[in-house]
């Protein structure tokens, strides 16, 4: 693993992996970047996932909550709608 780190602010920028998959190595990498307050906590609303170099899925946040009340059973699995 490697974590790419801003010098400035501290704050995570990149981390990245490396997966051998016979003679094949493959880098898998996740970027971290525009930074917002959330409860006291500097987190990212711009996430981007890399494949050996090439960007795969991006993901953006306009809020963030951090700690938020869940209802009890928001985890739940409704077992019958799996099952259709």
């Amino acid at each position: 693993m490697a974590v790419t780190v801003d010098p400035e602010t501290g704050l995570i920028q990149m981390v990245e992996g490396r997966i051998r998959m016979g003679v094949q190595e493959v880098v898998m990498g996740v970027g971290y970047s525009d930074y917002g307050g959330a409860a006291g906590v500097m987190l990212p609303h711009r996430i981007i996932n890399y494949v050996n170099g090439f960007a795969i899925a991006e993901s953006r946040y306009d809020s963030v909550v951090v700690n938020a009340n869940l209802d009890q059973n928001v985890f739940t699995v409704n077992h019958q709608a799996a099952g259709k």
